[in-house]
Order: structure tokens, then sequence, then C-alpha cells
């Protein structure tokens, strides 16, 4: 049997394998570059040299995997700039898609940036294409991977005190139900001495503690020399450096052929402590919920059977992003949107990997994997500038993490656990049917033209103007539909009717 070799570790030479393509730019006479609010993925990897694994893993290939997210928020107006081109559809769209959609990519909230507040990354590595129909107990697997979980501990508490815990030698008597420990100390406390005036008298005053307590201890002195550079050679392989984000961070599925990544932002710590020091750091809430945003890695060892003539890999990026109802105070929507990288390649003769990217089914992007509407309230600052009593403070800090930990991270989470979300672009979500009803709201198309455009009948046309409505955004004034004098028609369905007219314009893109 060969033997391994003590080498000196070596950083590790990554190599890309997959990655983003859209967000490559391609066209060096262009001034635009490719929109920068899109989360990407990059896949790097390592072929481990089969003799250094020879001994230990005769029968399979070691490869290290590096999965690099760059998380970043969602711009809506990135994606609506392209759903419909006013320049190309010419008059293919009616008055109403045409003025509905200039004031879509005019909207203030189609070119709001959402930030991300929850991300959920998934590796899954299987056979190459070519090693076909193999038993499971064949496939790939995941050794182990990096981070494996990363928690937040405040350790001071309200009023102060620290909870420590200690062990203490604890005796058994032979009855096997009744114990005892003994310990001794002579504690002495205090001594003054007192001498009065100009006379030899004096008092001497002693405090302390008496008794007799039995007490044992131990303490064990240990004193190494080590050779450094032989420890290296016997203990390390290979080094490299994975960038992370101070984040919370759990992992699942070590062994398998796949593994999840759940990151949440880190919680807002209040301190609610009186002295000086303490209040500087009290007042930690500003620009409101923490964000999770910049570079995050994850790196994998794959075990690989060295009969298969390569593998194939996908990773998926899921990030949260919170929209809020421009028409209802307190109502959100949690988009969740993903980014997927898939790619097969095969064993080289030199040991390395030849990558052949899968092309992704074409679809408009970015893909929306999951959405949910909630109302909740939030504590506002009125002025950053003034900062609250502890009270108020507390109260801010406790509402922020319970609304990412309840409307953020546990949506996402329920999402993943229904799957029941078919995946679609974002143009055909309820959100935007939300947002696309609120930009409707601003129409000034008259009645009379909806009539002539088949949205309404004249019928609805005279309730509605009898009602006092005039123009299409008329119709979609909250509370509108509580109206008495809009109770003959079906209210609803007319908006219905005009969101869906909105939609068609979609359909007129080529």
């Amino acid at each position: 049997m060969p033997t391994q070799a003590l080498t000196l570790p070596v950083d590790i030479s990554w190599q890309r394998l997959a990655f983003s393509a859209d967000m490559i730019d391609t066209d060096f006479n262009a001034v635009s570059l490719p929109p920068k609010w899109r989360s990407s993925l990059c896949i790097f990897y390592h072929v481990v040299p089969q003799e250094q694994t020879a001994e230990a893993y005769p029968g399979a290939r070691i490869v290290y995997l590096r999965v690099s997210c760059s998380i970043t928020g969602f711009n809506p107006n990135e994606e609506l700039r392209n759903a419909v081109n006013l320049d190309r559809v010419g008059d293919r769209l009616d008055d109403l898609q045409q003025s509905t959609w200039d004031a879509i990519q005019a909207a203030g909230w189609a070119g709001k940036y959402y930030a991300c507040l929850g991300a959920i990354l998934q590796i899954a590595v299987y056979p190459h294409t070519s090693d076909s129909n193999l038993p499971i107990d064949d496939f790939p697997f995941i050794i182990d991977f990096e981070p494996k979980k990363r928690e937040m501990y405040e350790t001071r508490t309200e009023t102060g005190e620290v909870l420590s815990g200690s062990s203490d030698k604890l005796n058994v008597q032979k009855g096997t139900t009744n114990t005892d420990s003994t310990e001794q100390s002579d504690i002495l406390t205090g001594v003054s001495v007192s001498a009065g005036g100009l006379s030899f008298g004096g008092s001497t005053s002693v405090t302390g503690e008496w008794g007799t307590r039995n007490k044992t201890g131990t303490q064990t002195v240990d004193t190494r020399t080590t050779d450094t550079s032989r420890e290296r050679r016997e203990t390390l392989s290979a080094s490299t450096t994975i960038n992370q984000m101070y984040q919370l961070f759990n992992a699942y599925h070590l062994g398998m052929n796949r593994a999840l990544f759940v990151i949440a932002p880190r919680p807002h710590i209040v301190s609610r402590g009186t002295t000086p020091e303490d209040r500087q750091i009290d007042f930690n809430l500003i620009d409101g919920l923490r964000k999770l945003e910049g570079p995050q890695d994850v790196m994998a060892i794959l075990y690989v059977p060295a009969s298969f003539h390569g593998l194939c890999l996908q990773a998926n990026l899921d990030t949260g992003h919170n929209i809020p109802d421009p028409v209802e105070p307190g109502a959100y929507s949690l988009v969740v949107t993903r980014r997927v990288v898939r790619t097969c390649a095969t064993f080289t003769d030199s040991g390395s990997l030849q990558p052949s990217p899968i092309p992704l089914p074409p679809s408009p992007f970015p893909n929306v994997s999951f959405e949910d509407r909630f109302k909740t309230q939030l504590l506002s600052l009125q002025d950053p500038s003034v900062v609250p009593d502890g009270t108020k403070r507390s109260r801010i800090a406790d509402e922020f993490n319970h609304f990412l930990r309840q409307n953020i991270a546990q949506r996402m989470l329920d999402g993943y656990t229904a799957g029941n979300y078919p995946l679609r672009p974002f143009t055909r979500t309820e959100t935007f049917k939300i947002l696309l009803q609120a930009t409707l709201r601003e129409s000034r198309l008259s009645l009379a033209r909806l009539v002539e455009l088949k949205y309404l009948s004249q019928s609805d046309a005279n309730v509605l103007a009898h009602a006092k409505v005039h123009t299409a955004g008329d119709i979609f004034t909250p509370g509108l539909e509580n109206s008495p004098d809009v109770s003959g028609i079906d209210l609803i369905k007319i908006r219905n009717g005009l969101t869906s007219g909105a939609l068609k314009a979609l359909d007129v893109t080529p």
C-alpha cells in the first residue's frame, strides 16, 4: 500500500467551475453594465491529488468546493425595464396598457432598493450524466462543510449579574442515596487597629470567618514542547481563506449529496446599563432592521468514487426581501428571489475538472421561489438623533428582532417546508399585482375610454359616475367597495379586469 508523504500544507489553488453568467459584462462598447442588484453565485473547485489520499481513500477522489455568494438587495426596476419594451411594441398596446407601463417604470416602488433580510443557500452534487443508473449508495456525498453554525449569545442581564457554574468533587456514600461533600476555609475579611490620642490604650477590630471546611484541590501543570513545522506536516494538508459576514448561520444535511445553509441577520442587542460606558453603546438601532448583504463563502469537501467520469452540481441561493404595500399601511409582502447555477464537469487526465455549463430554461429573471403577504406594526423612530429611554429602546429592539424572526426567517422556512409554490417571474406574482393596482390608482383614463376599450360596460360606468368616480384611478380608491353607491356592481371584478388588462402587455412584447 502506498504511503502518504508528510508535506507542508499548501494554499488551495481554486479554479472556477460555474458562475452567474448574466452578471458578466460581454459588451465593452456599451456604457451601461449588467444589473447591479442581483445576487450572484460562483463555484470554485480543487481536486486533491490522488497520491495524497490513496492511503485514506483508495477508491475515491476528494474534491474541495467553495461556493461564493454575493448577497444583494432587490430592485424591481432592473427587471421591469425589460419586461415591456415600450419602444418596440409600437401601437400594439392600448391606452390603459401604455399609460400603466409608463407609470410603472417611473413609479417610486419600482425604483426602490429592497434589502435582503434572510437567505437560504443549497448545494447538491450528482454523478455525471455519463454515469447513469447508479444506486444512491454510489452517489458522491459531502464529507464535511464549513461553517456549520454561528450563534449570538448576550451575556449581560438587565440587572448586571453574571451567572457562572463550577464543578466540585462529590462523594456518594455506600447507601447509594446519600451524598457527602466538605470544604475547609478560613477567610479573613479585614483587620483594623486604632490608637487614641496620647494614651497607650487602643482597640483592635478583627472581622473574619472561622470554621472547619474540608476541601481538597488539585492543580495540574502541563508543559509541552512542540515542533511547529512537524506538527503542521502531520495535521494540515491545505489551507485557504473564506469570507464570512458576521451573521447567524445554521447548516444541515452533512453526509448527504446535498447541503442546506440558513443565513439570518444578527439581532439587535440592547444594553440596559447605567454607567457612562454602557450608555455609549445603548443606541444601536440606526437604519432600523438589520440587513443581510455582502459576501458569504461556504466550503464543502466531496467524496467522489474514483470510477466516476465526472460530476454534476447545482447551487441555489434564495434571498428574502420585504416590500411594503404602497397603499395599505402596515401591510407587507415577503418576496423570495432565487439564483441558480448548474454545471457538469469531467475529470481530465491531469486530475482537474473540465466544466460544461448547462443553460437554464429561458425565463425572465430573477425567478421568485416564494411570496407571502402579512400585516404588522413596527415602532418608528421619529427622530434618530434623540436616544429614547431604556424601556422604549428595548421595545424597539425586541420588535425588530421579532419582525425578522417571525415575518422573514420563519416565513421563508414555511415556504420551503410547504414546497408548493411554482417558480415564476416577478411580474407573475401576487405581489406585483398589488403594486400594479397601486400604480393604476394614478391612472387618469376616463370611464368613457374604458368603455371604448371594453374594460367597462356602459351600465357599470353609469353607476360609477353616479358615485363620483370619473377615472380608472378612482376605481381603485381604498374603501370604495364599501360605498352603498356602488353596491349594484361587482367592483372587485372590475378592478381585476383592469389589472389583467394591464398584465396582458407582458404577452405583447416578443
